[in-house]
């Protein structure tokens, strides 16, 4: 029964949804530019429009991937959501506010790469970070789940985990992975040492605690009816949204510098 209903997905609804949030990453900064054409840096249209537009469109792809079938009470789809919002807020919005914001003191250079590889390197570092992170939560939770229903064996990582793992400690080897966790950590530096880093911060660790939680409310349904068929199949699900969430926020702070450019402060 729990194996049926994780494959009772709606592909042409999570391109639909994919394909919408998107175009609102894209559109809203065109927006934003036309209505504030003398504006030196983005506004609450971009800042809270496109979080919040993507926010809704993953919040269907959730329900097109038959999250909200894999518990029976509504509560874990609402945290399911609740934290993917949530980390859309920090990730598109609060994270490049704070970027525009830091560099009217100094402007933002890694000091190693610089000019567009520079973000595509973020988004890759920062998103093998957050899915590691993913991947432990879910590890434990399964962990707890098999040692409550007495399953020996420990749990099985998956091929594709392993491979990922594995792949971001090799990804140079050496000096590659030395210049990529570099670039990252100077850019996790500047978005949060700003005013809004500590909003940006517990944002972040808001998400977490959701995160936690469903997959929490899942364990619960695994030991309850003795199937680990769910807590298992939403693991990749957690995993493919972290990965276009970061694919987003290229898009979205590419377009943003080239229609709002960052300044460049003499900072001598």
């Amino acid at each position: 029964m729990a194996a049926a209903a994780t494959r009772r997905t709606n592909p042409a609804l999570v391109v639909l949804a994919a394909v919408a949030a998107l175009a609102c990453a894209v559109i809203l900064p065109f927006v934003d530019r036309i209505l504030n054409g003398s504006a030196e840096d983005p506004t609450f249209i971009t800042w809270l429009g496109v979080p919040a537009a993507v926010a809704i469109c993953a919040t269907g792809a959730l329900y097109a991937l038959g999250v909200a079938r894999m518990h029976t009470s509504s509560a874990f789809f609402v945290l399911a959501a609740a934290y993917n919002s949530v980390f859309l807020f920090a990730k598109l919005g609060l994270a490049p506010l704070s970027l525009y914001i830091a560099n009217r003191h100094a402007p933002f250079d890694s000091q190693i790469l610089g000019g567009q590889l520079a973000y595509v390197v973020i988004a890759l570092a920062m998103g093998v970070f957050y899915v590691a992170i993913f991947l432990a939560l879910a590890y434990w939770q399964r962990r707890q789940a098999r040692k409550a229903l007495g399953v020996g064996g420990g749990v099985r990582i998956p091929t594709w985990a392993i491979v990922l793992v594995v792949a971001a400690l090799l990804l140079g080897p050496g000096l590659a992975s030395l210049l990529v966790g570099v670039v990252a950590l100077s850019y996790a530096a500047v978005v949060l040492s700003t005013e809004v880093g500590l909003i940006l911060f517990l944002a972040l660790v808001l998400a977490l605690v959701l995160a936690y939680r469903a997959l929490g409310m899942l364990r619960q349904r695994a030991v309850a009816e003795g199937d680990l068929t769910m807590l298992a199949a939403f693991t990749p699900v957690g995993v493919a949204m972290l990965a276009a969430y970061h694919v987003l926020w290229v898009v979205v702070v590419l377009l943003l510098i080239s229609l709002f450019p960052l300044k460049v402060y003499d900072t001598k």
